[in-house]
Parts: structure tokens; C-alpha cells; sequence
């Protein structure tokens, strides 16, 4: 699954919506929880801050992201495996860009984490 959900190729397009501030991050963040929800390819596991993909059963440990530069590293090093997907590379950079908090270039955990606490409210 992608952020944004998962989109139809015979789907109608509809028109531009325009969204006020407040409108744009609730469904912004709506996306995300939908997405940390619905993950196909990988597991996120809090407690090891680790993402392990289901099918290999392999781990990618977020504790070494630290940085662009650790981030491409990681990118790099799973696109090179034999077995991995397309869509899993895909998942794996939307969660990694929930991950590092954008506007503040932070590379946390709590950057997940507040989307998967009960007390996280829109």
C-alpha cells in the first residue's frame, strides 16, 4: 500500500479538491494511519524501531538511519536484493518519509510512533 491509498487504474478522476490548512494535514494524517495500518511488504516494529519485510523475514534497523546519507545507504543496500519488490522498495520509502520528519529533517522514532499510539488524535 502507498500513502494516499492504493489507486484504481480504471478509477475516475475527480476534480482538484481544495482544502483548507486544517483539512490538508487531518487527511494528511488520516493517510499516514491508514498506510502504518495496511503495510504489505513490511512490519514496523516499535520496540526494535526495526522494519522487517514478511516474506524474508529480513530486518531493516532504523536505529542506523540517521541521516540522508544512512537513509540512501539503506535504500541502496535493500535494492539490491534479489528477492525484493518493486511495491516493498516503494512502501519502504513512505514509511521511511513518515519516519524522517521532513520539515524538520529529524530522523526519530516518535516520528511513527505518535501515528500508532491510541492517544494520537486528529
Amino acid at each position: 500500500m502507498r500513502i494516499g491509498g492504493k489507486r484504481s487504474e480504471n478509477s475516475e478522476k475527480k476534480p482538484p479538491r481544495i482544502y483548507t490548512l486544517e483539512e490538508f494535514n487531518a487527511q494528511v494524517d488520516n493517510d499516514i494511519k491508514e498506510f502504518l495500518a495496511n503495510l504489505e511488504y513490511w512490519d514496523y516494529l516499535p520496540n526494535l524501531n526495526v522494519m522487517r519485510h514478511k516474506k524474508h523475514n529480513y530486518d531493516v534497523d532504523f536505529d542506523q538511519i540517521i541521516d540522508d546519507a544512512s537513509l540512501c545507504n539503506w535504500i541502496m543496500h535493500i535494492r539490491g536484493k534479489l528477492w525484493i519488490e518493486e511495491e516493498a522498495i516503494l512502501e519502504f520509502l513512505d514509511f521511511a518519509s513518515i519516519y524522517r520528519n521532513s520539515s524538520e529533517r529529524n530522523y526519530q522514532s516518535e516520528n511513527v510512533k505518535k501515528y500508532l499510539s491510541n492517544d494520537y488524535e486528529l
